[in-house]
């Protein structure tokens, strides 16, 4: 395909970021950008059946990877006396057993926040959604008991709670202040989520 060459015969030409300026300066061959779909940066020039397929494929491995490790139900009472939400003490067995667990409310954007951190950081952390009002304020009086920064009393739990290595480290406000002082990094890799 010839793309149009346009010849001018002043140097000072306002042309679209695009265009690029051939051997002289005085000519200017229009060559538009290639052509990418916004999402998956896939080449428009495959055919349409092709890229439907890919953007399909696309999508349902994204879901699977966003999909939370376990659905909490209803909570009650576990042998070691904290709430177990699953049944059976899953939530307090993931948080011993998986170097960062977060525990949120259902679709809230400040769990988002902190997943989005994590991953940035290279972590890939086990989400926990709260979807009924019961269970948050049942998790919020376990949380409340834990008291993460040893205020006596003063803490008041918020979620997300985000547990790394087995302990409590707080909200997102505790987090984003250990990440902004440079302790986060260190506390990932002692409890083993973060290997370089």
């Amino acid at each position: 395909m010839d793309h149009p060459t346009m010849t001018y015969t002043h140097i000072h030409v306002i042309a679209p970021a695009w265009q690029t300026i051939a051997s002289s300066p005085k000519r200017v061959t229009s060559s538009p950008p290639p052509l990418y779909t916004r999402d998956l940066l896939l080449p428009l020039s495959t055919d349409p059946a092709s890229r439907n397929e890919k953007k399909l494929m696309a999508l349902s491995i994204s879901e699977e990877r966003s999909q939370p490790t376990a659905r909490p139900s209803s909570p009650s009472s576990s042998s070691s006396g904290g709430t177990s939400v699953g049944g059976g003490g899953c939530l307090w067995t993931a948080v011993e057993e998986t170097p960062v667990v977060v525990v949120g409310r259902q679709g809230c954007c400040m769990g988002h926040v902190v997943k989005r951190l994590l991953q940035g950081l290279g972590v890939n952390p086990a989400m926990w959604e709260i979807a009924e009002d019961a269970e948050e304020a049942a998790m919020r009086a376990e949380l409340d008991k834990m008291d993460p920064l040893g205020s006596g009393g003063r803490w008041q739990a918020t979620l997300p709670a985000v547990f790394i290595g087995g302990r409590l480290v707080g909200g997102l406000d505790h987090l984003m202040a250990a990440h902004i002082s440079g302790a986060l990094v260190p506390t990932l890799k002692e409890a083993g989520a973060l290997w370089l």
